[in-house]
């Protein structure tokens, strides 16, 4: 049985956005209805080959050491035009803020009900106008691309149960849903990350579309990117023992037809 994926994007981020895609190879369709894009894709992407890779940069967060450095449970980062680092501990509820090379420069709020306090702390994002808040939209654009159901299978399950109390009983469909997340880069791309494996058992294939909606590549992905800006992909991670750390890694890719 063959099913589609959906891809409702807000307004907010994909509003500003710029074609910069060559369609002319490009097999699908884009029309409108109810006020709404609705892109269809084939099942294949526009790019053949994909040599992508990721190096690491930077490093931020410690075990034991500096306060300034060490994080509860980061729930969110963005990056403004300077570079400059946010991280939102939400166990802490405590904003921090770092220079492009990891030094650490202020914290901006804490938790409370009075001036410069926040009481909870979940995502940030700085805006075109280098402003830092949190934001919501309404839907503007769907993609489709057909897929095929991958199974959940006896480990998965297992996983599951391991993150959960014993008391807790779940009831587990056939399969995966068609996609576990989604985001975007600053150039509107839209990267799906599916529950297709890769061929290094780490990796899981992310597809990518342009931001038009058009499905131009799938890539290997070992992380969950909160930001891709200007080349890098900056992630939260954690160590062997645990602890939440901000990796950043440049971003070497070459698409091909």
């Amino acid at each position: 049985m063959r099913r589609f994926i959906t891809i409702a994007v807000v307004l907010a981020v994909l509003g500003a956005c710029t074609c910069s895609q060559n369609s002319t190879q490009w097999r699908g369709t884009i029309e409108e209805a109810d006020g709404i894009t609705i892109v269809k894709n084939p099942k294949k992407p526009l790019y053949k080959e994909t040599n992508f890779r990721l190096e690491e940069d930077l490093t931020i967060g410690e075990a034991a050491g500096e306060e300034e450095y060490m994080f509860s449970q980061l729930s969110s980062i963005a990056v403004d035009e300077g570079g400059n680092i946010y991280a939102a501990d939400n166990k802490e509820t405590i904003l921090k803020v770092f220079d492009k090379n990891g030094k650490f420069l202020r914290t901006i709020s804490r938790e409370g009900q009075g001036p410069g306090e926040i009481g909870s702390l979940y995502r940030i994002q700085i805006t075109a106008a280098n402003e830092l808040l949190v934001t919501d939209g309404r839907i503007q654009k769907k993609i489709t691309k057909a897929y095929d159901p991958i199974p959940i299978t006896e480990s998965d399950k297992e996983f599951v149960r391991k993150n959960m109390p014993e008391e807790q009983k779940v009831e587990f469909s056939s399969h995966h849903a068609a996609f576990y997340g989604f985001f975007l880069d600053d150039e509107g791309r839209v990267f799906v990350k599916t529950w297709l494996e890769s061929s290094d058992d780490i990796s899981y294939r992310c597809d990518v579309f342009d931001p038009e909606g058009k499905y131009i590549a799938q890539i290997p992905l070992r992380l969950d990117p909160h930001v891709w800006k200007e080349g890098k992909i900056y992630a939260i991670e954690e160590d062997e023992e645990g602890f939440h750390q901000i990796k950043r890694y440049e971003v070497i890719w070459d698409l091909q037809y």
